[in-house]
């Protein structure tokens, strides 16, 4: 591994295992930090432990880092039906990476045993070549990693609940409502009147930003913000590098941005994936796995011969899956004096659950906590029953527990 002097740089690890090497080195540069990993692997050498080797290489890889893998791994990874490959990209994508180069490496097999191997975040940034040489029977490749990237222009938006005005509209609601005596309708109009205080509680607040060319879907206008107050601390902390003062509150806003990180992916994933029809969930999925793999045509063979057109295809497979449990139980013997419901085990003891009583209901709604106890409609668990009339109680009670009994 070559690296310019004139960069900042430190070597993390250098190691030999049975011919199996590896370097790894971080470079610093214009605030950022780039991790390079450089390996060889041997064709003898184990497997599994080069596995071993690669999972343990990327958990210690910074989530913040961007990072390359590259080297001669020795694993024809364009052979997707092999276990090994299969297993290797399993690896890869589990810890959101793929290797980028698709062009073989050695002609003679053919094969792509050279990688380049980056996080998938970075796919954007990085452009391969391969060149043809006879200094090796692999060829070289020539990757570039594009340190920047262009901005455009976003719109972050953010709804905030004036929480306060809620709570006075809906209360207000609940002490001049008449209960209904069919509890169904009592249950929509109450649900309805809360969705509409809710609306006229709710603002959102919109904000053209700059972001980068690759910036992460889940970005927020909250985590936006703390981006902009982090960077603030960082450059002051560079200008005044003694301050301790500052080094404790950027080290207090890369706390609270790392959190908000987490919080903001996590909820891009759920929406992602729980708003999602199913037509369309595999396809998200592989999307978030890195398994964009192109659509391949069936060729299907039976006695009747083959085709490759799709509805012939799913009819066939139709007629065989509906056809073979009664194919088979034909040819299954039967002896005509055997009693087969007598070997079937038969159960003495029943179950019966009992109807919720209202202060079972009670008991378990004000044990839960107000922030993780609404449902799909916004509507809170406990928020007003505390300050509702003993008959309001009663209709909440019944109302609440309607999807736990």
């Amino acid at each position: 591994m070559y690296i310019k002097t004139n960069l900042k740089f430190k070597i993390t690890e250098n190691k030999v295992i049975e011919g199996f090497h590896r370097i790894s080195i971080q470079i610093s540069l214009s605030g950022q930090v780039f991790s390079v990993h450089g390996i060889y692997r041997p064709p003898a050498f184990p497997f599994n432990s080069f596995c071993d080797q690669i999972e343990s290489l990327l958990a210690s890889v910074a989530d913040n880092h961007s990072c390359l893998i590259v080297g001669d791994f020795n694993v024809p990874i364009n052979l997707t039906n092999l276990n090994t490959v299969t297993k290797y990209k399993s690896i890869l994508e589990s810890f959101g990476y793929v290797c980028t180069n698709s062009f073989p490496t050695r002609p003679k097999t053919n094969n792509i045993l050279d990688h380049v191997i980056s996080k998938q975040i970075d796919l954007g940034r990085l452009k391969n070549d391969t060149i043809f040489t006879d200094v090796s029977d692999h060829l070289q490749v020539i990757t570039s990693f594009k340190l920047s990237s262009n901005k455009q222009m976003a719109t972050l938006t953010k709804e905030i609940t004036d929480h306060c005005k809620l709570n006075n509209l809906f209360l207000n609601y609940l002490n001049n409502v008449q209960l209904p005596d069919n509890v169904n309708v009592g249950l929509q109009d109450i649900t309805t009147s809360y969705s509409h205080f809710r609306s006229m509680s709710t603002r959102t607040i919109k904000k053209n930003v700059k972001l980068k060319g690759n910036y992460c879907p889940w970005m927020s206008l909250d985590l936006w913000t703390l981006i902009k107050i982090k960077n603030n601390y960082l450059k002051r902390s560079k200008r005044h590098p003694d301050d301790v003062q500052l080094k404790q509150m950027l080290s207090h806003i890369n706390k609270k941005l790392y959190l908000k990180k987490q919080e903001c992916k996590k909820l891009y994933y759920e929406r992602l994936l729980n708003n999602t029809p199913h037509s369309k969930l595999w396809r998200n999925i592989n999307t978030l796995m890195g398994k964009n793999k192109p659509t391949t045509s069936i060729n299907l063979s039976d006695e009747e011969g083959s085709t490759t057109n799709n509805l012939e295809v799913c009819e066939k497979l139709n007629r065989h899956f509906s056809t073979i449990g009664k194919r088979l139980a034909e040819e299954i013997p039967i002896d005509p004096g055997s009693d087969h419901l007598s070997r079937i085990e038969h159960v003495q003891n029943t179950i019966f659950l009992h109807p919720a009583t209202v202060n079972e209901v009670r008991v378990v709604i004000l044990s839960l906590k107000n922030k993780k106890g609404c449902g799909p409609d916004n509507f809170p668990r406990l928020e007003f029953i505390l300050n509702a009339s003993k008959s309001q109680k009663l209709f909440l009670f019944l109302r609440l527990a309607i999807p736990m009994i």
